[in-house]
């Protein structure tokens, strides 16, 4: 029973093409926000001081300031070097982001792909006729602890109504019963 369906998923997804994870991993997209959020929130403000004096008449050139050293000593630099430093330590803060996002979307791409051709076989092929976001299962939020999707989903949100905010026992055990049956949580 079990090589006849194997077969017969492989047939038709190989009719239909493999399915591939077009969309990265919601979980990783949401660290990438967090990510590029967190260096702009960072080095935006100070290059936009150092512009903000550029533009009242600072010669950033003439002022130096004591700026820390990766060695840990100090040295003095101008401002328009410093501006420059931090100018390329936001572009290496930015590929640091994209190159750890980039490992999580490959971490959970081969599980994706299972997924995708799951659904491929179980709706016949219809989701390859259908949007993407129709017929999607992210393995993403099935392994971060969402197997009925993100918090933003449907199911999430009605179950959040249905309680009206209630954290009480009941609704505790009803959030997450996995956490409350293996006491990661007080419920």
């Amino acid at each position: 029973m079990i090589p006849k369906t194997f077969f017969t998923a492989t047939a038709v997804s190989l009719s239909f093409g493999m399915a591939q994870a077009h969309a990265a991993a919601h979980q990783c997209q949401e660290a990438r926000t967090k990510g590029e959020a967190a260096v702009a929130s960072y080095y935006n403000p100070r290059v936009g001081q150092l512009d903000e004096m550029a533009t009242k008449g600072v010669k950033l050139t003439d002022v130096k300031v004591k700026v820390p050293h990766i060695d840990g000593q100090e040295q003095w630099m101008t401002l328009a070097e410093l501006k420059d430093r931090l100018s390329a330590e936001k572009v290496r803060a930015a590929t640091e982001v994209t190159r750890a996002i980039n490992d999580c979307e490959r971490g959970f791409k081969p599980y994706q792909d299972v997924m995708n051709n799951f659904v491929l076989v179980a709706t016949g092929g219809l989701s390859k006729l259908l949007p993407e976001r129709a017929t999607r299962i992210d393995v993403s939020d099935i392994l971060a602890g969402y197997p009925l999707g993100g918090p933003d989903a449907f199911v999430p949100k009605l179950r959040e109504q249905i309680l009206g905010g209630d954290r009480g026992t009941v609704a505790n055990i009803v959030r997450d019963p996995w956490k409350c049956i293996t006491f990661q949580r007080k419920c």
